[in-house]
């Protein structure tokens, strides 16, 4: 158990939060698209699920469209935490563009991602770092943490 510090409070998730300013990651798997489906409530966002890109998708039927996300688990070294990085095309875009114009993979690479602003507003900056080798430890960290969320979000239950 963990003691919670409440001048410091934030709801816990296992996806990469944008506070104001600077946030430094490492990608530590490899990069996939998805379209998903979603909706905006009074009080935030809901997911209704990924789109099956087929004519029968049910959400697309109700009219619902789709966005585009770009999905990678990340360490973040700093909190020393790893997440699901699940961004749209401002994020996801720039790092693949970045990636593609230094000729390489940005698995294993520093991502910094600096935010400013907040609601329409909100701007990001998004530059692709140097190559990061994790230390022992970090990987005994790492590795655990990544198969976990990779279970939990990517692989189809039964």
């Amino acid at each position: 158990m963990h003691k919670i510090d409440y001048k410091t409070y934030t709801k816990p998730s296992d996806f990469v939060r944008f506070l104001e300013g600077e946030t430094r990651l490492v990608i530590v798997s490899g990069g996939g698209m998805v379209k998903k489906h979603g909706m905006k409530t009074a009080k935030g966002y809901v997911p209704l699920g990924d789109c099956t890109e087929t004519p029968d998708c049910k959400f697309c039927l109700q009219g619902n469209e789709p966005k585009l996300k770009w999905i990678w688990i990340a360490f973040l070294p700093k909190e020393r935490q790893v997440k699901v990085l699940d961004v749209g095309p401002m994020i996801g875009d720039a790092i693949c563009k970045e990636a593609r114009e230094k000729g390489i993979d940005p698995n294993g690479y520093e991502v910094i991602i600096n935010r400013t602003g907040t609601g329409r507003n909100t701007q990001y900056v998004t530059n692709l770092g140097a190559k990061v080798t994790p230390t022992p430890a970090d990987l005994a960290f790492i590795e655990p943490s990544k198969k976990f969320l990779i279970k939990k979000y990517f692989e189809k239950q039964t």
